[in-house]
């Protein structure tokens, strides 16, 4: 958790990349299109409203590629993700800390990107709404 008024900005980089496929039981390779990979970079955010309670946005840039074939691969600024995150319980519980948190947000697409073009797509252009509880606890 941010503390508040405190922001924490940092950056990702993923990237994967396939050569075969399952179809139902059969493992397939498809040298239409060759090797697929896609890699973004991600710009975040969290801001600390208060102690408890934290605001995190971020946005990937996404680009994908094909090793054979005439597909184009396809680049832009996927989706747009925003959460709130609750610290619900924070207890001492014998040499460990109990804690809790409840998460709530949703991504939203940034750009008008072609969502039918799988498997080049940079995403699936749906709008979206997660709710998460977690719990733990770990060791102090």
């Amino acid at each position: 958790m941010m503390d508040k008024k405190n922001l924490c900005i940092g950056a990702t980089y993923m990237h994967g990349s396939w050569d075969h496929y399952w179809e139902g039981t059969f493992k397939r390779n498809n040298q239409n299109i060759g090797t697929v990979s896609t890699q973004s970079v991600m710009l975040m955010g969290t801001y600390g409203i208060t102690r408890k309670l934290n605001f995190i946005v971020g946005a990937p840039y996404v680009w994908t590629h094909a090793t054979a074939g005439t597909l184009h691969g396809q680049h832009g600024v996927q989706d747009v993700s925003a959460w709130l995150k609750w610290e619900a319980l924070d207890l001492n519980v014998g040499k460990g800390v109990l804690s809790i948190y409840v998460l709530g947000g949703g991504s939203v697409p940034a750009t008008n990107y072609i969502a039918d073009f799988l498997p080049l797509a940079i995403g699936l252009h749906s709008k979206t709404l997660y709710r998460a509880a977690v719990g733990g606890l770990p060791g102090r």
